[in-house]
């Protein structure tokens, strides 16, 4: 089983405007990555976007609790 960690990549758009995750030198289709995420199928997953220029940062993570009141009016 693999150990905690991070990944860093970029979300881009194939010519056929179909999405493509850049890693390192690869180019992984949607399905591709899914296949690789299967590595760590029972963890739990932190998706951060930021702008393409500062990949490199790790943004400041705020972790709040729902608003009830904007959860009720969506459900």
């Amino acid at each position: 089983m693999p150990g905690a960690g991070g990944l860093r990549c970029q979300v881009e758009e194939d010519e056929n405007g179909q999405l493509v995750v850049g890693i390192d030198d690869q180019q992984l289709s949607l399905e591709g990555f899914g296949r690789m995420l299967t590595t760590y199928a029972g963890w739990g997953m932190r998706i951060e976007f930021v702008p393409e220029d500062q990949l490199h940062r790790r943004p400041a993570l705020e972790v709040r609790e729902p608003d009830p009141e904007s959860a009720s009016a969506e459900g």
